[in-house]
């Protein structure tokens, strides 16, 4: 995957002066509140919105969004996403590929619900080449007049489901500068590029193109921290464990000062009262989810837990006791996820599955990463003596991707649980 990035282009077409406070953000993959693994130990939106809320008491600012908002397959955590966002009130928010996961119509409905001002120049009308979402957008932040346009490289939305995309046409970030750069200097001071595009992009459009100032890019690989990669070049962090400050002095027909803070999350960290009660209520609704889902599994006989297996496999199952499998459950525990889908899925047995994990009352013998978390049986075990599927690096992957495990090896880590 490519890394994702924000780039801000700078030109000064009325020559106004002033200072831009401006606000950053990417990536957020629908992540509410950091699930506290490696990946994303602190933060996540609710914590960005109430440290946005505080940043708005000193005054104007600017606040832009790279993309890849929205959660996958998740609609309850998407509207609340959405309804975070818009409460923090942005500026712009480009379309990633992510938000194409689930087709236009889908982003579009969010957008509309909950007034979030989407640009993209790169997404086009198939037929006729035009611009699917608003191609830029102008704001004001004090004297200085802002043109914020859109942009995501073409290859980034290969990986959308063909049913979504075959309406769709995208051009590349080349053309829709081309196209619309020059429309937007005319109506603005400051340019703003927001884009989800590698690196070695940002820096070739800097190179093309004089108006570019600042490349702004989204953390779209393993690494958590926001670093500087090279003058006037800068990367957002993702999952919302942090998010960047820039303050651009704007000077006749140049940015005469550049600076850059960096907000890291720490555990513990204050939330706004307000925005707490939303979290909550997404809280309240996924449990009320849970408890239905669980009501129509009710039927299915639970699958068998480690017990069950030690009677046959009692040396297996008693060091499986002593790894971080086995007590997977008390970390959700906790911090108080026990009903959130996105922890159930990692620290229950297969939980949303026929016969896996309902809830602990439920199911109390199928917490933690149990055996049929990652062993997978025939329907007639034991007495079924077909051998057994391999563990392979994929079956480790469906938790320990780059955001729960960023420092995951797999001839590392087996050897902790194997058995």
């Amino acid at each position: 995957m490519q890394s994702g990035i924000l780039c801000l282009i700078l030109g000064l077409a009325s020559f106004a002066h002033g200072d831009v406070k401006v606000l950053y953000t990417g990536d957020f993959n629908g992540t509410l509140k950091a699930c506290g693994c490696p990946g994303a130990p602190a933060g996540g939106i609710v914590d960005v919105a109430s440290a946005v809320k505080a940043e708005r008491a000193g005054g104007d600012l600017l606040l832009v969004d790279v993309g890849n908002f929205v959660p996958y397959m998740q609609a309850t955590r998407a509207d609340y996403t959405a309804r975070l966002m818009q409460g923090m009130r942005y500026d712009a928010i480009n379309v990633g590929e992510r938000e194409l996961e689930e087709g236009v119509a889908g982003v579009d409905s969010l957008a509309r619900a909950y007034a979030l001002p989407l640009v993209s120049a790169s997404i086009l009308r198939a037929d006729t080449r035009t611009p699917v979402f608003k191609p830029y957008v102008i704001r004001a932040v004090g004297k200085v007049k802002v043109g914020i346009i859109g942009v995501t490289s073409p290859e980034l939305f290969a990986l959308a489901p063909e049913s979504r995309s075959k309406a769709l046409a995208f051009a590349s970030p080349d053309e829709a500068l081309k196209r619309w750069l020059p429309e937007v200097r005319k109506k603005a001071d400051l340019v703003v590029l927001l884009g989800q595009l590698s690196g070695e992009e940002a820096l070739k459009l800097k190179a093309t193109y004089p108006e570019i100032g600042l490349v702004i890019r989204g953390s779209r690989d393993i690494e958590r921290e926001a670093k500087q990669d090279g003058a006037a070049v800068v990367r957002a962090t993702r999952y919302g464990t942090g998010f960047g400050v820039l303050t651009v002095k704007v000077g006749k027909r140049a940015v005469t000062g550049l600076e850059d803070r960096k907000v890291a999350f720490v555990k513990g960290a204050p939330v706004d009262a307000e925005i707490q009660k939303v979290f909550d209520a997404y809280q309240t609704q996924v449990a009320e989810e849970a408890s239905r889902a669980s009501a129509r599994r009710a039927q299915a006989p639970s699958l068998p837990d480690p017990e069950t297996c030690a009677t046959c496999h009692e040396a297996q199952v008693a060091q499986w006791h002593g790894t971080p499998h086995a007590h997977a459950w008390a970390t959700v525990v906790k911090d108080g996820r026990t009903k959130d889908p996105e922890c159930l899925t990692c620290h229950t047995t297969r939980y949303g599955e026929w016969g896996g994990f309902k809830s602990a009352e439920a199911t109390p013998k199928l917490v933690n990463v149990g055996c049929l978390s990652c062993h997978r049986l025939s329907e007639g075990h034991p007495n079924d003596t077909t051998e057994a599927p391999a563990l392979t690096p994929q079956v480790c992957l469906s938790c320990h991707d780059p955001k729960n495990s960023p420092a995951f090896k797999y001839e590392t880590y087996l050897p902790k649980v194997k058995h």
